[in-house]
């Protein structure tokens, strides 16, 4: 046994450095006194605990002399602070705070204080406070929440505040094993595209009837993509082109079944063919296209408009092509966005070759480790 075996006398010092290894997210507890005036503290512990029924924890130490009023109100917000916010911190803490004065706070429906610049809060009542050692546990009881921005949060870690970024993110979901595990072995070869062609990358998927985005690397143009992994947004036409150019016949007469129009539907039909026969998609946004579009989960999930020649001129905006998933019928997407680079150029061949090499190394690599 190791000579730093957990014993009944652990040094306080040992324990904190310790625990400092575990990074966690920042949050501002508040509520309204006896006297109506809002009160707040910061807490580090704060915790998801149950679905059903919603509810959230915290642990404020005993030592605390804000908690009591908080407790006596019976009611409280908690506001998850983004990663811009140390100055929300830094007025809540030590004996010199000015809290509530120098930060832009409002009002819930509920009456409760909220940090104005906050990316979620949550709204609770008290449940149950239990006794642990020199803190309390406490237990909300969520009445309301809502997401107040999509930028990453403030997180806490040996001593100092800071924010994590993310090389590449994917999401987890049971339902999706599979396609995550192909979406584990894509990582790397995402995060390689999106540094050498300063672009984002992407892999999504077919669920059911949705396109459902699996994860993403690169391009800071969009700092609101690590919170869209996720996200779903239902296949119909003429979204998901590349998945259902590559899916069973069946699924991608369903597609074209909801098209508005016979025209249509024949046009789409001559585009999944022109996609699979050239083995990928291309598409050039047209002039004039707004960058607001940037803003778009769908727009990035399916951008700009088919080429269906390859194109010797304008802006090429995505590659995307068929990343096949082991044990599933229909391919997963891997897209390269955001390229702005000029068609029909040497470069932009070679980013297609270097899409080929990536997805057949993803699959090697899933050959060899299955």
């Amino acid at each position: 046994m190791s000579n730093q075996a957990v014993t009944n006398a652990i040094d306080p010092q040992h324990y904190r450095k310790t625990m400092g290894r575990y990074p966690t997210g920042v949050a501002l507890v508040s509520s309204l006194d006896a006297e109506e005036n809002p009160v707040g503290m910061i807490v580090g512990t704060f915790a998801s605990v149950s679905l059903d029924p919603p509810l959230v924890s915290f642990m404020p130490a005993k030592s605390s002399t804000t908690w009591p009023k908080i407790q006596q109100a019976g009611k409280f917000a908690i506001s998850v602070l983004g990663a811009n916010q140390e100055s929300v911190v830094r007025a809540f803490g030590g004996k010199t705070a000015t809290k509530f004065e120098s930060v832009e706070w409002e009002k819930t429906a509920q009456g409760n204080p909220i940090a104005h610049d906050a990316i979620a809060w949550i709204e609770c009542t008290t449940k149950e406070v239990i006794d642990a050692g020199d803190h309390h546990i406490v237990l909300g009881a969520v009445q309301s929440m809502d997401i107040r921005g999509n930028e990453l949060p403030l997180l806490f870690f040996q001593g100092g505040f800071g924010k994590f970024t993310p090389h590449s993110m994917a999401m987890f979901d049971d339902s999706l094993h599979q396609q995550l595990t192909t979406v584990d072995q894509a990582r790397a070869e995402m995060e390689t595209l999106a540094e050498k062609y300063n672009c984002g990358c992407l892999v999504g998927g077919k669920d059911s009837d949705s396109f459902v985005l699996l994860a993403s690397a690169g391009s800071s143009r969009v700092p609101w993509m690590p919170s869209a992994i996720g996200r779903r947004v239902t296949i119909k036409a003429p979204f998901g082109r590349t998945c259902m150019a590559f899916s069973p016949e069946t699924d991608m007469e369903n597609w074209l079944h909801t098209a508005q129009s016979d025209d249509e539907r024949h046009s789409l039909r001559t585009m999944l063919e022109k996609i699979r026969e050239r083995g990928y998609s291309v598409s050039v946004l047209e002039e004039g296209t707004n960058a607001s579009h940037l803003k778009d989960i769908q727009f990035l999930m399916d951008p700009g408009v088919e080429s269906l020649d390859e194109p010797s001129e304008g802006t090429l905006h995505s590659l995307a092509i068929p990343l096949p998933s082991p044990g599933s019928g229909v391919p997963l997407v891997l897209s390269l966005y955001g390229l702005d680079i000029q068609a029909g150029t040497a470069l932009a061949q070679q980013i297609v070759e270097d899409l080929k090499s990536a997805v057949h190394r993803i699959l090697s690599n899933s050959t060899t480790q299955n």
